[in-house]
């Protein structure tokens, strides 16, 4: 079972992709809304928060010129995280409005180790429509800020 963790809030882009949808039937029908982020930058800290601790120290090595690389070099791309986190919270900063999404679903996590030493991640985030959420579609395809609690 994965631990819960938090991560600091970070500067990254909306996807362009976004749906308000149903989930259920009748009086237990839920409103949904479903987006992504992309171009969250990790530390090394918090890329073994969620891949466990020694992580980062496995997934890069020194190259000659001093700077950190990822150890697979070329031939591996990116990796993707098959666990789903329930019960998360998402916190998204709309210029100046802040839009938290309680009982949120952070899914399809794709981590892609830069050269340098930190680590690019994108997610898909799906969660109770609240109030004010329409917002987010008026900023698709933006640069927001957002912190993630994975539950």
């Amino acid at each position: 079972m994965a631990k819960k963790f938090k991560l600091s809030e970070k500067t990254c882009q909306l996807g362009n992709k976004f749906s308000s949808t149903g989930d259920g039937e009748g009086e237990a029908r839920e409103d949904l809304v479903k987006f992504s982020l992309q171009g969250l930058m990790l530390t090394a800290k918090e890329l073994d928060k969620i891949l466990g601790e020694g992580a980062h120290d496995r997934l890069f090595e020194k190259a000659g010129s001093g700077a950190l690389e990822p150890v697979f070099g070329e031939d591996v791309n990116e990796l993707k995280l098959v666990h789903r986190y329930v019960d998360s919270t998402v916190t998204l900063t709309l210029d100046e409005e802040t839009l938290t999404l309680p009982q949120a679903k952070i899914m399809g996590v794709v981590l892609q180790p830069q050269v340098g030493g930190m680590t690019w991640m994108g997610c898909d985030v799906e969660a109770p429509a609240i109030e004010g959420v329409d917002s987010i579609r008026k900023h698709a395809s933006l640069r927001i800020a957002a912190q993630l609690a994975f539950g």
